[in-house]
């Protein structure tokens, strides 16, 4: 049982790669469906990453791990209403001449890229100084 988490990932890696060789190559003949195919992909990626953020923590013999994945995801859906309304789904000047994407569309594409920058630049925190707080832990 414990291996099985382990060969569902490579297995997902492989499939991954796989799409981006396919990716990669068919760019130039079909891109609708090649793009397709990418997309589709990762909203299954993405399907199976809420499924084992919700289903795992249940799966530890204490309560704890339940708890404190919900509150991680709380917090994330928290952030995700944040950087909403902080978007101000304002069309770029620049573009002012082209067709334009409805107010909501705008608006969550704002919320994306705030989402987008807040994540990477706790990513990019963690990576630096995590070690550095572990060791100030111990």
């Amino acid at each position: 049982m414990k291996k099985l988490p382990k060969y569902l990932l490579y297995i997902l890696f492989i499939i991954s790669i796989i799409v981006l060789i396919v990716f990669l190559v068919g760019l130039g003949s079909n891109q609708e469906s090649v793009v397709g195919l990418m997309l589709n992909w990762s909203y299954v990626l993405l399907a199976i990453a809420i499924i084992a953020t919700f289903v795992l923590p249940f799966m530890y013999p204490t309560g704890k791990g339940a708890k404190g994945a919900l509150v991680k995801v709380g917090i994330l859906v928290v952030l995700c209403v944040i950087c909403y309304l902080c978007g101000s789904g304002d069309p770029l000047p620049e573009t002012a001449s082209k067709t334009q994407a409805s107010a909501s569309t705008l608006k969550w594409t704002d919320a994306g890229l705030i989402l987008s920058g807040i994540l990477t630049l706790a990513a990019f925190l963690l990576i630096c100084f995590g070690s550095f707080i572990n060791s100030l832990r111990k």
